[in-house]
């Protein structure tokens, strides 16, 4: 058996389920939970038989955790990730990586300096199907050179979650999954522009809640994607087609869990795809991130999704922001978030 890991998880929103999936290995200790609420952190501490904390530096004084998983607001990420890299501590940070470029930026250096693995919880890569498209669109299949995206949430009324800096709205704080997803299948953004603005929540403005988006790619690939608060959750759905030169593709379901797909190849389309993914298969892709992230911190090996790409992906939501308020193309070369 792999040496157990002691591990502690900060922020019990999220944290929940980062709990109940390390929960399930034999590989791990749970050694202490952590939340501003007194009262959540003893609830899921006496349900997880664990330590709770209220404070993220006595904690890791007191415990002394090899991981830590990072599931509060990202505008604790930066403080929180350098408080636990200053002590040896490896970090899995939920998305999005910060609230600003430069809170990513702090992240990357106070892990190099530390010599810890810091990974972001960018849980799409591990989905099957994102997966294997990645594999066979670096192998037989060719690279993608379309992509049509709707990933629309329904309403979130969390302050932090609206906040420019924090959460960033839904831009930033929910479509970072897709945003990043696009970069890690396709490649570097050229070109960004898009069209949204408050078109729902008008108590959350200036705050852009919804948009469409028109990605142009190094490649010359290019997507559309419609994403933000467009739908509510009993509509919300992730619908997501791609095309190479040799295949189009394209996955359904629920938001956040796609699990219909299909395919055919563009040399006899009467031919389906196969598309086949056991039921069992980690369709919410959790399961199989927390995995990577221990593998990664027993390995010593760079992760999948490692705090630079975190960054970019955080830089490509603020460039949407930025086409939307000014209505202009966004060239992604030379973007600097203010």
């Amino acid at each position: 058996m792999a040496e157990t890991l002691r591990v502690a998880v900060v922020g019990l929103g999220a944290g929940k389920m980062h709990l109940s999936s390390l929960a399930k290995r034999q590989d791990v200790k749970i050694v202490a939970v952590c939340d501003i609420l007194p009262a959540v952190a003893e609830k899921l501490g006496a349900d997880y038989k664990t330590k709770a904390y209220t404070d993220m530096a006595k904690m890791l004084e007191a415990e002394r955790p090899d991981a830590v998983s990072l599931c509060t607001p990202p505008s604790l990420h930066a403080p929180q990730t350098e408080l636990a890299a200053s002590r040896g501590v490896h970090v899995l940070c939920e998305k999005p990586m910060a609230g600003s470029v430069g809170d990513c930026e702090r992240m990357i250096a106070a892990a190099e300096r530390a010599g810890i693995t810091l990974m972001i919880a960018q849980k799409k890569r591990f989905h099957p199907f994102y997966a294997y498209l990645k594999a066979q669109t670096q192998a037989d299949w060719g690279p993608i050179k379309w992509a049509q995206v709707r990933f629309a949430l329904g309403r979130v009324e969390k302050d932090w979650f609206w906040q420019e800096g924090d959460g960033g709205g839904p831009l930033v704080e929910n479509a970072v999954h897709v945003f990043d997803l696009m970069r890690y299948l396709i490649g570097d953004v050229e070109k960004v522009f898009a069209f949204g603005g408050t078109l729902f929540m008008k108590h959350r403005a200036p705050q852009v809640d919804a948009a469409t988006v028109t990605l142009k790619f190094v490649s010359g690939a290019v997507a559309s994607l419609a994403v933000g608060y467009g739908s509510e959750w009993p509509m919300a759905r992730e619908q997501m087609a791609f095309a190479t030169d040799k295949i189009v593709v394209d996955c359904d379901g629920g938001f956040d869990r796609p699990n219909v797909f299909r395919g055919c190849y563009r040399n006899d389309p009467s031919k389906p795809l196969p598309l086949d993914f056991p039921p069992t298969a980690d369709f919410a892709g959790f399961d199989t991130e927390i995995d990577h992230f221990l593998t990664c911190v027993r390995q010593k090996r760079q992760p999948i999704a490692p705090g630079r790409d975190g960054k970019e992906a955080v830089r490509l939501c603020l460039a949407v922001k930025e086409s939307v308020r000014t209505g202009k193309v966004v060239e992604m070369a030379t973007f600097a978030p203010r």
